[in-house]
């Protein structure tokens, strides 16, 4: 799969996953609506910068969305009945399992 194609399907499961719209996300992030229907299309690649903005805004690691074999961390709620403190701890666990998940994986490079 084309590596643009690749990082928009990523890009709008990673949306799609929170519950959110485009318009929803574009409004949280001050990133526009357009610019993310064309990222989540493939038709343009997002910079770093956004890439990492989004990556914050759904809890994931970058590498998630660049590499096929990083895990997704997945949350069994309906963001409905969480409340905030809920969805910082959430957010929270999933950055140190990714986190976690990078680490490793530089390690086992390092010990190969």
């Amino acid at each position: 799969m084309e590596r643009m194609a690749f990082l928009g399907q990523r890009l709008r499961s990673a949306r799609r996953s929170i519950g959110k719209t485009q318009d929803e996300v574009s409004r949280d992030t001050g990133i526009s609506r357009e610019l993310l229907s064309y990222w989540e299309s493939g038709a343009r690649t997002p910079s770093t910068f956004y890439l990492g903005r989004l990556a914050d805004y759904y809890g994931l690691n970058i590498a998630w969305f660049l590499d096929p074999n990083a895990p997704e961390i997945k949350v069994a709620f309906r963001s409905r009945q969480l409340t905030d403190h809920d969805r910082e701890v959430i957010y929270w666990a999933r950055r140190v399992l990714s986190d976690y998940w990078v680490m490793k994986s530089l390690q086992s490079e390092v010990n190969s």
